[in-house]
């Protein structure tokens, strides 16, 4: 499976892609009615000079509403965060079992699966290994904070360096 080919399980993966529409979604089709009709009654209440229990109802559910969309977007953020960093310390982990690999036979794995033993694979849908030749590998991911592009983050082992690399 090729990095483009998994992009889809990356924007989903972590409540990412998948995250945004139904934050937008919501904000659209349940938040914006619900403003509207606490907007109604905001004007009604300035003409009628009193409150109905109604109106305060919905102004308090639509600012609950806003308050939880709004914080999940900055937890789903920290998340992702956490899951760049697993991924880049990937290789640093994996790298003495490719070794051993190596060693037993001449080469690199052409795919992780073929390692008896390895640590577990980060948490990043779309995290890719690869192998030029026999002297290096590299790891690459799409970056999960990237909604409709296929920016990434690539790891040689040569440098032993992630570098991004832009769409």
């Amino acid at each position: 499976m090729g990095l483009c080919d998994s992009a889809l399980a990356g924007w989903i993966y972590r409540a990412n892609f998948i995250h945004y529409i139904a934050v937008v979604f919501l904000i659209v089709f349940i938040v914006g009615p619900l403003f509207l009709i606490s907007l109604a009654n905001s004007i009604a209440v300035l003409i009628k000079k009193s409150v109905p229990r109604t109106a305060l109802q919905i102004f308090m559910l639509n600012t609950a509403i806003v308050t939880c969309l709004v914080f999940s977007v900055f937890v789903g953020r920290i998340f992702q965060r956490q899951d760049i960093a697993e991924a880049k310390a990937y290789p640093a982990k994996v790298a003495p079992f490719l070794e051993k690999y190596r060693k037993k036979h001449g080469v690199y794995p052409a795919r992780l699966e073929l390692l008896s033993s390895k640590p577990k694979h980060p948490r990043i849908s779309a995290f890719i290994y690869g192998t030029d030749d026999s002297r290096s590998y590299h790891f690459r991911f799409l970056d999960p904070g990237r909604v409709v592009s296929f920016d990434e983050w690539q790891y040689n082992s040569t440098t032993r360096n992630w570098q991004f690399i832009p769409d």
